[in-house]
């Protein structure tokens, strides 16, 4: 599933994981999430909070995730934790 949302005027990515979330009950197997171009993509964690907070994500503006990658973001900061 490919969800296109680059270069409109969104300016959380908190609103783009929260519309993923398993509360919402979309199941999505693999995920392709553009948002580049975004206001909020101006912030250096952007990427980092998506990553940890879509475990069903594959690719984040259209560049592959790496598993070891998304675990190190995990681990690295507590901010980006979903084990807590």
């Amino acid at each position: 599933n490919v969800f296109s949302i680059g270069n409109n005027k969104i300016n959380s990515y908190e609103l783009i994981t929260s519309y993923f979330s398993k509360d919402k009950g979309i199941n999505l197997r693999s995920l392709v999430l553009n948002v580049a171009g975004n206001p909020f993509t101006k912030d250096p964690d952007y990427k980092n909070y998506i990553i940890s907070q879509l475990p069903n994500l594959r690719y984040l503006d259209y560049s592959l995730i790496d598993e070891n990658d998304r675990n190190k973001i995990r681990e690295s900061d507590e901010k980006f934790r979903t084990d807590t």
